[in-house]
């Protein structure tokens, strides 16, 4: 029988994987730093500087390509939960 914790960790996998597809607008496997920003200055209830987001994208691309992998997404969303309707990372 399946757990509850293994149920969820599919269901958070499969949200990230489609908020990523969402985000990635070309379609290349790789969210470029506009693509993020656009998205998040978009988000219903955003309130912050998108200064800050540039920041944290940029600290969060570990291999210096200007662009987040979903790893490097996934690690960029769970840092701070304070944008938009992506706080349910940290639950």
């Amino acid at each position: 029988m399946i757990s509850i914790e293994l149920a969820a960790a599919g269901v958070r996998e499969v949200l990230l994987r489609d908020s990523f597809s969402v985000i990635d607008s070309d379609g290349d496997g790789l969210v470029a730093k506009g693509e993020l920003l656009t998205e998040i200055a978009s988000q219903e209830g955003f309130v912050g500087d998108l200064d800050t987001a540039a920041a944290m994208i940029e600290m969060n691309d570990t291999d210096w390509d200007g662009n987040l992998s979903f790893d490097e997404y996934v690690r960029f969303l769970s840092a701070d939960p304070g944008f938009g309707p992506w706080s349910w990372l940290k639950e």
